[in-house]
């Protein structure tokens, strides 16, 4: 449990503040309280509004349909990737959050990938791999500002390709979410 005291709502002068003392009242108290540290700021220090997060492609609460292969290598964020060129290969992920990053590999050999949320398509969608040169990790947001709640990310292969790919592989090394943080 983490708790905020603003010490000028309860009058004290910051100038003056030497020494804080946090102790437990009540009765029954009891016990040892740890504390990691302790900040004096002429103001509130700014408060996270949302979090995020990592999810990497071996996570078992992303699902692979039929048809990915998972490769090992130094290049992928979090040192893996699951790939696929077949037509309808699909990948979910049903998270709790506001908005959803795809990170995948962009080259010559990849392919387009069709994107949806909840089952609806997204903006962004479908989304063209390919890129002259390889980019291991490239960041693509496939939805933000989306009402904090359980939401279902789904990716389809769809065996096309830009035509200067050398084929349609849709290669996934993670995806990154993000959620409200609930303010004090």
């Amino acid at each position: 449990t983490q708790w905020t005291v603003n010490l000028e709502s309860l009058g004290a002068d910051l100038e003056a503040v030497t020494s804080l003392a946090v102790g437990v009242k009540g009765s029954g108290a009891a016990g040892i309280l740890y504390v990691d540290a302790i900040g004096l700021y002429t103001s509130a220090p700014s408060v996270p509004t949302e979090r995020v997060w990592f999810v990497n492609d071996t996570n078992p609460q992303i699902s692979y349909s039929e048809g990915w292969t998972l490769w090992n290598g130094a290049a992928p964020a979090g040192g893996s990737l699951h790939y696929a060129n077949r037509q309808d290969c699909t990948v979910e992920l049903t998270f709790y959050g506001t908005g959803v990053t795809l990170i995948h590999k962009a080259g010559a050999d990849c392919g387009i990938v069709e994107a949806s949320i909840d089952g609806a398509p997204v903006a962004i969608s479908p989304i063209d791999t390919y890129s002259p040169v390889d980019e291991w990790n490239r960041r693509t947001s496939v939805a933000a500002n989306l009402t904090q709640g359980k939401h279902t990310l789904t990716l389809k292969t769809t065996g096309l390709k830009n035509e200067k790919a050398t084929n349609s592989y849709a290669q996934i090394c993670g995806i990154e979410l993000r959620a409200a943080v609930d303010q004090p």
